[in-house]
């Protein structure tokens, strides 16, 4: 899930250090986060911060009780070897270092001895930084991050700095549609009495201790003017009670500026629970409300899991109708309603999974499924992801997918399978095998089920790359063994026949597996281009045919099983990068083809039994048959040969207990595979590196092209602008020339590409280089 939109600065920071400490399943997390400023511009507000990141911590004098200390004693924190250390053992802390740049801290020879304690940390802890590997600046986010129209003259930059503690909390919404210039950040320098009261009724001690007995005579007057209360003579609870219940346009102010960014006031939400104003009368501002209707909508989710589908359904989506406002509050802003965010999900796969896929024939099934029938599936990985991030109601969560989602997927298999039970020639007439196509390269991404494919074209869409969508069968089983050769344009040159043990077939009129060597051995001989993912090359000519493999989709679902949905985004993400690739490397067309799809159910498929006295091997959707054997359960020809038998689990049971994520049987979401075909729509820019000459860390570049406006750039990952190490993007001069500087010298040595950007910052040209290289 992608973090919501900031409201502020400070939320801009606490998403940016919340994305660094994420890693991918299987992947220790980081020691802890380093957060370098080498000026020391952030210090203002790292104690308003510590609200929204509480195990910050800063370098500096020893002083431990306001989370400081110097380099040894930071490193003592995170090994967790001080005592009384309020910091909980799977908490990733926040290492704030004022004075301490980036490429200092990396490089150990030239750190500080005062700051040598912290070198190793950046090897087992994560370095917060932006993306082109400097150092975070406040222009940097409220720039580049908020989006923030800021003035670039010097003065403007003052008061940025000057005003940081106030633009920090200012909502974003404010700042946003002009352009802010030092007059506009002095001025709200100007008196705030709504941040101030607050602020008081979130900590009133801290607030109070901050004000001289001047200013704070001057506010109870105020306050007792505009908002009809004494803050030493009424309390905190007085002022409660009024937001509360006061439906003036004065405090109606208040509550607007709180939901405006709620984070930022974490005690209101306590002082506001101890009013008893309007507690019959339902008003959204009370806290309590919030609680008694996540007690309900609890209640209500576990009375659905015990009740007939149709119902079940019904209920969730009543159940939405009633709590669907409480994810407009600021409760839910606050994590204070984990169940009515958790809910729309759930709603949206009540609504769809009330009737089952029709069809009157397999083919007609098919057609139905890639229309529409996969959002289904999609909005059941969506609910997934939302209960795999909220650990406490996870189980609760799961257990209504299970409830809502299972029955659907089970109605439409055994649909498909009493479809292509009517004859054992059904299933293999729908399988169609690719033939080559030139200036295609085909891209074999292994497990892409139909619902993910979508998510796929979307983003790929949304880049400007034209994309079209179509589906095919995959062959029985729907495992890769089998699968794969079918999606592979290699002609009629595999099977009949094959081990039916392992479902692999043979080379034509060999008993040689048809395995992945052999396979891409086939391909060059056919005269394919076996394109590398890691560093992909183009064609030689218009005619040729290439073929690269990439993806990881089967092999998480197999190792995380319903932790695969928060690997995903990831794999999409990494998808959408290589096809970008294999079109600028001069590719026309990228086809995208896969082998099959799965199922994924949390709390396991329902389990089947088969004795194993019938079947040579067994899988969680489907088994081999021993010859002759009469195993009492449906079966279907092998696709590769159709002597041989093979049992599949009806519905969507498993052969195997337990199994989360499985495929190889019969229903949609295994057997509808898709197929994408994209293209650069445009013809694409050439250009060719002619010269790449190296002076210390100063590179000058020579390209030869007769498009204008290119311009070029230093990576250490060709594709991923992120991974930029230049000072600074230039563009080419008539004469095709350029200079780029690497600022960082720990880079020296180290492997890069050059690389040349069309117009909109598309990859046309990259050379690999060595930094430094003379």
């Amino acid at each position: 899930m992608t973090a919501p939109a900031p409201k502020t600065l400070l939320d801009a920071i606490q998403y940016g250090l919340a994305d660094a400490a994420k890693t991918a399943d299987g992947v220790a997390p980081p020691a802890a986060i380093l957060w370098t400023d080498p000026d020391g511009q952030w210090r203002p507000v790292i104690e308003p911060l510590r609200k929204l990141v509480p195990h910050l911590y800063a370098l500096g004098p020893y002083d431990p009780e306001h989370k400081m200390g110097p380099a040894i004693w930071l490193k003592c924190v995170v090994d967790r070897t001080l005592p009384d250390l309020d910091l909980p053992a799977d908490a990733i802390p926040v290492l704030y270092l004022p004075g301490v740049a980036r490429a200092v801290l990396r490089s150990a020879e030239d750190c500080p001895p005062a700051h040598q304690p912290l070198v190793e940390l950046c090897y087992r802890g994560q370095i917060w930084h932006h993306r082109n590997g400097r150092d975070w600046t406040i222009e940097g986010i409220v720039e580049g991050v908020l989006e923030i129209d800021l003035a670039s003259d010097q003065a403007t930059r003052k008061a940025l700095l000057r005003m940081l503690p106030r633009v920090a909390i200012e909502p974003v919404v404010s700042l946003l549609g002009r352009r802010i210039d030092a007059e506009i950040l002095l001025k709200l320098d100007v008196e705030d009495p709504v941040g101030d009261l607050l602020s008081w009724m979130s900590e009133p001690e801290a607030f109070r201790q901050r004000c001289d007995d001047g200013k704070w005579q001057s506010i109870r007057q105020l306050w007792l003017k505009t908002y009809g209360f004494d803050p030493e003579a009424d309390g905190v609870t007085a002022a409660g009670d009024k937001l509360v219940s006061d439906q003036s346009k004065a405090w109606a102010g208040v509550w607007r500026r709180f939901c405006a960014a709620p984070k930022l006031y974490p005690g209101l939400s306590k002082v506001l629970r101890m009013s008893y104003k309007d507690l019959f009368a339902g008003s959204d501002r009370n806290p309590r409300f919030n609680e008694e209707g996540e007690t309900k909508l609890r209640a209500g989710l576990e009375t659905a899991i015990g009740l007939p589908h149709q119902d079940a359904c019904d209920k969730i989506i009543a159940l939405e109708a009633e709590h669907a406002d409480r994810r407009n509050t600021p409760w839910a802003e606050l994590g204070e309603s984990p169940l009515a965010n958790a809910l729309q999900p759930l709603a949206k796969l009540a609504q769809m999974a009330r009737s089952g896929l029709g069809g009157a024939n397999a083919a007609a099934m098919a057609d139905a499924y890639a229309a529409d029938g996969w959002r289904c599936d999609r909005t059941a990985l969506e609910a997934l992801t939302r209960a795999m991030a909220d650990k406490p109601h996870a189980g609760l969560l799961c257990r209504v997918i299970r409830a809502l989602y299972l029955p659907w997927l089970d109605q439409s298999a055994r649909h498909l399978q009493d479809l292509l039970g009517t004859s054992d020639t059904t299933a293999a007439a729908l399988v169609h095998p690719f033939a080559p196509q030139a200036g295609t390269c085909f891209l074999f991404v292994d497990g892409l089920r139909y619902d993910v494919a979508m998510a796929l074209k979307e983003q790929l869409e949304g880049l400007q790359l034209p994309c079209t969508a179509g589906h095919r069968f995959a062959p029985l089983p729907t495992v890769t063994a089998t699968a794969k050769p079918v999606a592979m344009p290699v002609g009629q040159i595999i099977g009949p026949g094959g081990a039916p043990e392992d479902f692999c077939p043979h080379l034509s009129e060999t008993s040689t597996a048809a395995g992945v060597q052999k396979l891409r051995q086939a391909l060059e001989q056919k005269g394919a281009v076996i394109v590398s993912a890691a560093n992909p090359q183009g064609p030689a000519g218009t005619g040729d045919v290439g073929w690269c493999e990439t993806g990881k989709l089967d092999e998480l679902g197999h190792k995380l099983e319903i932790g695969l949905v928060r690997q995903i985004e990831g794999e999409l993400s990494d998808l959408v990068t290589l096809i970008d690739s294999l079109l600028s490397v001069g590719w026309p067309r990228v086809r995208v083809v896969t082998d099959h799809g799965w199922l994924l159910m949390p709390d396991g498929l329902p389990k089947v039994d088969l004795p194993k006295s019938v079947t040579s091997a067994k899988w969680a959707r489907c088994a081999a048959l021993k010859d002759g054997a009469s195993p009492g359960a449906m079966t279907f020809p092998w696709y590769w040969d159709p002597h041989v038998r093979i049992a599949m689990p009806p519905g969507i049971g498993s052969y195997l207990a337990n199994a989360a994520y499985a495929h190889g049987g019969i229903s949609p979401q295994e057997c509808v595979i898709p197929e994408l075909t994209v293209s650069r729509g445009a013809v694409p820019i050439s250009a060719t590196i002619k010269q790449v000459a190296w002076r210390g860390l100063r590179v000058r570049i020579k390209v030869e092209t007769s498009a204008p406006g290119l311009t070029v750039d230093l990576r250490q990952k060709r594709n991923n602008p992120g991974t930029s190490i230049a000072a600074s993007v230039k563009e080419l001069k008539d004469t095709g020339e350029a200079s780029l500087a690497v600022e960082d010298d720990s880079n020296m040595g180290t492997a890069a590409f050059v690389v040349v950007l069309d117009t909109e910052g598309n990859v046309i040209a990259a050379q690999m280089t060595t930094v430094g290289d003379e």
